[in-house]
């Protein structure tokens, strides 16, 4: 018997796992599908059942086994992933928590969620319940999504958890006690409505608490309180709900987002099953490749205040950065939870009706109010932004086209002045995109200047067929401020990191023409030579991620 990592490869054939997430196509020996990771319309994905791999050879140039596949796909840890699959291999879970201290931590912090729910469901006293069902939940909700509270003492939960067995060690990993300074551990969550958070596959990895207005409390405690980031719990990759709602957002191709726990339950309770929400965090790109991969338009439904409407700028360019359409549901004075709660018809007519992005800038930077010209010229130049940033050159035409009939500019003169455009002007404008980084083989040149600049490996720079003996002004100056400062020990060390680095860049370059022979291998469907490319490519993998002593990373 192996260990769990081995026995989930053997006993689970990668193509079938991958199957089930996605379609997936027989290519000679191996199987090929579009890239769940980026957006694809000929199939690049290529598997192989002999070799136990997949490897996209387009976009996202993404690789690794059936554990990095559902780690990647689900977006969940390595544990989370290899104790799903070893569930769907019928390994006995107690084979993982005998795995080693790092099974066991993962378990532990795991045991103490769970202990948790359990410990704060069971403090939901009379008015605890009085106040949660007079915000509009039922009983039902209430039970679905396992809220409870968390009591105003100082240390009641501790004391459970230590009960259950949990070392402080794990408890404190845990983040749901701290420690003072006087050396003594104490609740974090303490008189709160306690939301748990669970990962994309049902797992309860932390909390967020609302403080009740019954507590103790002085005024400027903060209304929630979220988990602090352990290793089974990072903000920027948990949706709250995802793990009810991602049937219902496959089956719509569309996700609703809300801000905040009771947003999402009301609107969940009152029949908008495709929502989700964030979680102490704005909107991230994990959010949105975990969603893309299931939905193709995302609804923003955000308050209607100052920061609703920067949250939902912010959520409109990120998600047509990752390829959604996107529309946005105007709430006018209320928010979705006081919707909800009042006229669930009016939430779902107005899910059903949402704004376009285009109509949500027009409105916003170029109401019929604003009378001064200078303003509407800002606002203006504020969409040509906008617009300069659609991918699609028929988006953007019809932006243009819209705008025209706002401003009475021609769409000539428009598009001139969108193409003169270089920094961000107007109100509330993003940040300037950074400076693409050098390509690679200008990282090999300066790679080479610098090793030639410091006198070490002569033989390897002058074995560069392609290198021209001339020192890149950046490599020069720095070796001029530098090299007379270098003790001879750093300089040795700095010439042999360099030369491990610049041994990467050619396996990269060799992976580069090896692609390039396996996607000519599949256009025509020349088998014999896509199985020697892919074995080629296997071979070059390994040596790019194998050190100079000879082991792997």
């Amino acid at each position: 018997m192996g260990t769990v990592v081995e026995d989930v490869k053997d006993k689970l054939d990668v193509v079938e796992v991958i199957r089930s997430y996605i379609p997936v196509f027989p290519a000679g020996r191996n199987f090929k599908a579009c890239c769940p990771f980026h957006k694809e319309k000929t199939p690049s994905f290529m598997i192989s059942p002999e070799r136990r791999n997949w490897h996209c050879f387009g976009g996202c140039n993404e690789g690794g086994d059936v554990i990095s596949f559902v780690m990647k796909y689900e977006n969940v840890e390595f544990y989370d992933a290899l104790k799903l699959l070893a569930e769907r291999a019928g390994i006995d879970s107690a084979r993982l928590r005998s795995g080693g201290s790092e099974y066991k931590k993962y378990d532990a912090l795991y045991a103490a969620q769970e202990a948790a729910v359990e410990f704060f469901r069971a403090n939901m006293t009379d008015d605890i319940w009085e106040y949660a069902l007079g915000r509009g939940l039922t009983r039902e909700t209430i039970a679905e999504f396992e809220i409870g509270y968390a009591p105003p003492s100082s240390d009641l939960l501790l004391r459970h958890l230590v009960k259950k067995g949990l070392s402080m060690q794990d408890i404190e990993s845990s983040g749901l006690v701290f420690r003072t300074e006087r050396g003594t551990y104490w609740d974090r969550f303490r008189g709160r409505l306690m939301f748990p958070l669970y990962n994309h596959v049902s797992k309860v990895v932390g909390f967020t608490g609302r403080i009740m207005p019954l507590a103790f409390a002085p005024a400027d405690i903060a209304k929630y309180v979220n988990s602090p980031e352990t290793p089974i719990f990072q903000k920027s990759k948990i949706l709250y709900g995802f793990h009810k709602s991602k049937g219902a957002i496959r089956e719509a191709g569309t996700a609703v987002l809300v801000e905040g726990q009771m947003d999402f339950l009301m609107s969940y309770q009152s029949g908008v099953k495709n929502v989700i929400a964030t979680s102490g965090t704005a909107l991230t790109a994990d959010h949105l490749l975990a969603l893309r991969r299931i939905s193709e338009k995302l609804l923003l439904c955000f308050d209607n205040d100052e920061a609703g409407q920067r949250a939902i700028e912010r959520g409109i360019d990120l998600a047509l950065a990752h390829d959604f359409s996107v529309g946005i549901i105007s709430m006018k004075d209320k928010d979705p939870a006081d919707i909800a709660k009042n006229d669930p018809a009016l939430l779902l007519d107005l899910v059903a009706h949402p704004q376009s992005a285009r109509e949500f800038y027009f409105n916003r930077y170029l109401p019929q109010s604003l009378t001064n010209p200078d303003d509407r010229k800002r606002g203006a130049r504020f969409i040509l932004l906008k617009i300069k940033a659609l991918q699609s050159p028929f988006e953007q035409s019809a932006w243009l086209c819209a705008l025209s009939m706002a401003t009475g500019v021609t769409e000539h003169v428009l598009h001139a002045e969108m193409e003169r455009l270089e920094a961000p002007v107007g109100p509330k404008a993003p940040l300037a995109i950074a400076a693409p980084l050098p390509p690679r083989a200008a990282r090999k040149t300066l790679i080479i200047d610098r090793i030639a600049k410091l006198g070490g490996n002569a033989e390897l720079v002058a074995a560069m067929p392609d290198y021209a003996v001339v020192v890149s002004p950046i490599a020069d100056l720095r070796a001029e401020l530098e090299t007379h400062e270098i003790t001879p020990e750093d300089r040795a060390a700095e010439v042999t990191s360099l030369t491990e680095e610049l041994r990467k860049e050619l396996h990269r370059e060799r992976l580069l023409d090896i692609k390039a022979r396996i996607l000519t291998a599949q256009a025509t469907r020349d088998d014999e030579a896509l199985k020697i490319a892919l074995t080629e490519f296997d071979n070059v993998t390994r040596q790019l991620h194998t050190i100079p002593d000879g082991k792997r990373k």
